[in-house]
């Protein structure tokens, strides 16, 4: 062996027994480092969770003691008998009443109020003030005092788990089964625990720039249900706020390191928070303190046997290597110069057709190439051996080619014809035909099932980033089917007919695959003439009109909008839906004077309802108009109404969009004033962080998630998390489709503000909608 023949030995070696092993033990050190890592962060998780938890028992508890303090202290007979006094014993109500809820509840401030709610009695910080103290905190209470009296109810209908109000006794609170974390439904009981004839109402309150806990109580012995006592009894309202000592018993009896309040909720290097709302949901502070995690603890003890197991593997691939080491020797000493001469001239003859017949940018076969392997393929086709030729073209391309550059454009074509021919076989054929355009030619995949296995391993290989040029790449790709001989054996009618179903796949949403049949030729003649159709409709104003549906408020039942709702009544066809003929308009350009119109008739509603807002839906497409946005406010301007009466639809793709003239849109119709709503929410990506970017104003939870309420065992966990992240986000949140009064029920206890859907009304031409709102209120008054 040579010189040469041992450099070209060492390097097959270290290519075919080194690399491989170095690459197993990577992966093995990888999996088992990950595997540590992911026990820490669970453990970690495990731990945030449960201090979370006893965070908010810590608060509970705090309120259910201030309740059951003013349950010993406030209601003994003297004690009333004085708060009905009218000239009540301040000292014996200090000594009795105010200072003992001090000393023994950490109760700041203690009032009582009279029948008719009127302070008579104050004592704050363990000194008798003047009753006109409660003035200060009068305006952050009085929803309690109604509360208490009845006057009022809670957004949820009932009392909460700390309080008992007139005529809803606490009662359990039932969550649905969370798959993966429990197979039964989640009950948290109320832990109020006064007697049961007395009513108070007790929560968290933000009372200046201070949060405490609010208990009001009424002044009586006397039956729950009893609605004189509770209207004309004096009450007792006491406040603890959550201070140092508050926080400082918390930390000793849970735990909780450094523990401190904070309203702008940053925390710290090292912290963690957890919210303090109320029982409506509103955000008054936040608790951060530095947890206790026990990841560090978990990964210590599994290091060694990780670090066991690691060497092990190292050491049976050193074996390994040694004996195929041996091997290989043996094979190369075996080979001579008559092969290498034939090596040679392979490949200068390879060489010389390569040239001929490949793509210059990628290596893959050019349409020529494809051409002649497809015409072969045919042939023996038409013998039955099944084929097929699937056409390809890359989504957004344009967007990457735009923002990084031709030469990051070229480098993905590189990088995508590599992964396509890491899918296909050695006998099937991978062709780029020009741009972003590919071929494949499957003589082995004739049947459908190993076609679809090919087509979806295309989808999820191409589905994951590109790394280009130290920037990192999305995009898909929409591959159009044509089989044989079951349509045909002549290469350009099968060319055709695969890229009539490419072209149905775009129109289907990209990154799928479809198959031709033939009622695609049917419907591509079916578009050209609903195209022309509906050019002569835009021009004449015949057949297109407007819908309106009302957009009803969960909690008062009363009509606060319209949603705008395109219809066409075709000459022939009759009623054509809008997934039939709004994806026509997209691709011809007829979207943009379709919208146009649809937006002057949703304003001259506007006009005539100005107290509604109208809800308008937008095509994606419509954003790629530089002039958009100016032209819609121009609309709305010569209309003679406000921006903010208009509320525009636009779905998920348009928010996640990277295209700069999309973004800018979007930012000056909010600049203008429009309000902006994600339409169709949690069918998508449902971005938070674009939700952020963009200020959304509401939410629309699609109707397929309303429609599984109460069948499927995960529709009522998705709505009630939407609602509540939506309110979070200081959103507001309207179901659509709502069609059963189940359906309603769940929508408002789950805090919904918008109702939409076949149970209230279905959309109606502008001239109906007068009747319509009358009926309404007839009802509403009966």
């Amino acid at each position: 062996m040579n010189a040469g023949s041992k450099i070209d030995f060492r390097r097959r070696y270290r290519r075919r027994v080194l690399l491989p092993g170095a690459v197993i033990l990577l992966i093995t050190a990888i999996l088992c480092g990950g595997g540590l890592i992911q026990a820490g962060k669970g453990t970690d998780e495990l731990s945030l969770m449960a201090q979370k938890l006893e965070v908010f028992r810590a608060l509970g508890k705090a309120m259910d003691e201030l309740a059951l303090g003013q349950d010993s202290v406030g209601l003994c007979e003297q004690c009333i008998e004085e708060a009905a006094s009218p000239v009540p014993d301040r000292n014996w109500l200090d000594a009795n009443v105010g200072f003992r809820m001090f000393d023994l509840y950490n109760a700041h401030e203690t009032y009582i109020l009279d029948g008719r709610d009127r302070p008579v009695y104050a004592s704050v910080s363990r000194e008798s003030a003047a009753p006109e103290a409660f003035g200060r905190v009068a305006p952050a209470v009085s929803r309690f005092v109604e509360l208490v009296r009845g006057e009022a109810k809670r957004p949820m209908g009932r009392s909460n788990l700390n309080e008992r109000l007139p005529g809803s006794p606490p009662e359990p609170l039932v969550f649905p089964p969370a798959p993966g974390f429990s197979d039964e439904p989640l009950t948290v009981h109320p832990t109020v625990r006064t007697a049961p004839d007395v009513i108070h109402s007790t929560d968290l309150v933000r009372i200046g720039d201070r949060t405490a806990v609010v208990s009001v109580m009424r002044m009586a012995r006397a039956p729950a249900d009893d609605h004189r006592a509770t209207a004309g009894s004096p009450l007792l309202l006491s406040l603890r706020y959550l201070d140092e000592r508050f926080l400082s018993d918390a930390a000793q009896q849970n735990y909780l390191i450094d523990a401190r309040l904070s309203d702008s909720n940053e925390p710290r290097e090292g912290e963690t928070s957890a919210p303090v709302t109320d029982a409506d949901g509103n955000l008054l502070t936040s608790i951060l303190w530095k947890p206790l995690l026990g990841g560090g603890v978990v990964i210590h003890g599994l290091l060694l046997p990780a670090a066991a197991m690691f060497l092990v593997v190292a050491l049976l691939i050193l074996l390994m290597s040694l004996k195929l080491r041996r091997a290989m020797k043996q094979d190369e000493e075996r080979a001579g110069e008559l092969e290498r001469a034939h090596a040679e001239l392979t490949a200068k003859e390879a060489q010389a057709h390569h040239l001929a017949y490949h793509d210059v940018l990628t290596g893959l076969p050019n349409r020529a190439l494809f051409t002649d392997n497809a015409d072969k393929a045919l042939l023996r086709a038409r013998h039955g051996e099944p084929m097929a030729i699937l056409l390809l073209d890359l989504d957004r391309f344009k967007n990457v080619n735009d923002r990084f550059g031709h030469l990051a454009g070229d480098e993905l074509i590189r990088e995508v014809a590599g992964r396509l021919s890491s899918v296909i076989g050695g006998r099937d054929t991978v062709a780029r035909l020009g741009g972003d355009e590919f071929a494949i030619l499957l003589e082995r995949g004739g049947r459908a099932g190993e076609i679809e296995a090919t087509l979806e391993r295309i989808l999820t290989e191409l589905r994951q980033p590109f790394q280009i040029l130290g920037n990192q790449a999305h995009v898909g790709v929409s591959i159009g089917v044509a089989l044989a001989p079951e349509f045909g054996t002549d290469r350009m009618e099968l060319m055709r007919k695969a890229d009539i179903a490419l072209y149905r796949a775009k129109d289907e949403g990209r990154d799928c695959y479809r198959y031709f049949t033939e009622t695609m030729d049917e419907s591509v003649q079916l578009r050209a003439t609903l195209e022309a159709h509906l050019r002569e409709a835009l021009a004449t104003g015949e057949g297109l009109g407007v819908h309106y549906q009302p957009l009803i408020d969960s909690a008062g039942g009363k009509v606060t909008g319209l949603e705008a709702l395109l219809r066409w009544e075709h000459p022939e066809h009759g009623c054509v839906p809008p997934h039939m003929f709004v994806p026509v308009a997209e691709e011809t350009g007829l979207i943009a004077p379709l919208g146009d119109w649809v937006m002057k008739q949703a304003c001259a509603v506007a006009r005539a309802w100005p107290k509604l807002s109208i809800a308008v839906n937008l095509s994606p497409v419509q954003f790629c108009d530089e002039d958009f946005a100016e032209r819609i406010s121009g609309i709305v301007r010569d209309a003679g109404i406000s921006p903010h009466q208009i509320e525009l639809e636009v779905t998920e793709g348009v928010v996640l969009d990277q295209n700069e003239t999309v973004r800018g849109a979007l930012r000056r119709l909010r600049e203008a004033g429009f309000r902006i709503a994600l339409d169709d929410f949690g069918t998508g990506y449902s971005s938070l962080s674009y939700l952020r970017e963009f200020e959304v104003d509401r939410i629309k939870i699609d109707k397929s998630f309303v429609q599984n309420l109460g069948q499927a065992i995960d529709a009522d966990a998705i709505v009630t998390a939407v609602v509540t992240l939506g309110h979070a986000m200081g959103l507001q949140v309207t179901a659509e489709g709502v069609e059963t009064d189940a359906q309603e029920t769940f929508l408002r206890s789950a805090g919904c503000n918008v109702l939409q859907g076949f149970l209230f009304a279905k959309a109606m031409p502008a001239n109906e909608l007068a009747g319509s709102m009358d009926g309404r209120k007839r009802v509403a008054a009966a």
